[in-house]
């Protein structure tokens, strides 16, 4: 008797394709967001397919929201764009301005990027300081997350605008998805 394939539908076209075929997005019993690209990590999951139109779509009816029932954050987005784009992507968490010595640590990981996409919020020192390091193209996404003096974000967007460092570009707030998009386009003119 022939094996059966499991079938999952994907957010974006709703269309039921083979599992294997589709990137699931899970949200662990704990909360957080992350890509399964293997398909087994534990908490409830979401499936994409593999295309850049199912993504638009998804993005557009805020349908993995939906699906996991959290907000989806920027640097989830950011990610599955690039890859889905067909980008190797490397993820630093916590890697902030406030705990600057961990940034430091990653300075080799940095300076061998080809296109770096930095996200932050508070007051959005991250994209400088990256783009004082990196030699690469840096793209600033500034978040509505913080407290005190972010004013949802336009205080980072603000400080991300003004930038010294070059080669730092930004996009708007809560952007991921754009930054994916844009990292992607960079990623294919080299």
């Amino acid at each position: 008797m022939p094996k059966t394939v499991p079938l999952r539908q994907c957010i974006g076209c709703r269309e039921q394709k083979p599992k294997n075929e589709l990137i699931r997005v899970v949200r662990s019993p704990e909360g957080a967001l992350s890509i399964d690209l293997r398909g087994k990590a534990p908490g409830r999951g979401a499936y994409l397919c593999r295309s850049s139109e199912c993504l638009k779509r998804a993005v557009k009816s805020r349908a993995l929201e939906r699906a996991l029932s959290v907000p989806v954050p920027e640097d989830v987005w950011a990610r599955l764009t690039a890859e889905l784009y067909g980008n190797r992507v490397r993820t630093l968490y916590d890697c902030g301005v406030a705990g600057i010595h961990r940034l430091l640590a990653q300075e080799e990981i940095i300076r061998r990027a080809r296109v770096i996409i930095a996200i932050a919020g508070m007051e959005g020192a991250l994209a400088s300081v990256v783009g004082g390091m990196a030699q690469a193209p840096v793209i600033a996404v500034p978040t509505s997350v913080g407290y005190g003096a972010s004013f949802s974000g336009v205080t980072a967007l603000l400080s991300m605008l003004s930038s010294c460092a070059a080669g730092v570009s930004v996009v708007n707030i809560d952007n991921g998805f754009g930054a994916g998009v844009l990292a992607s386009k960079i990623n294919a003119l080299s």
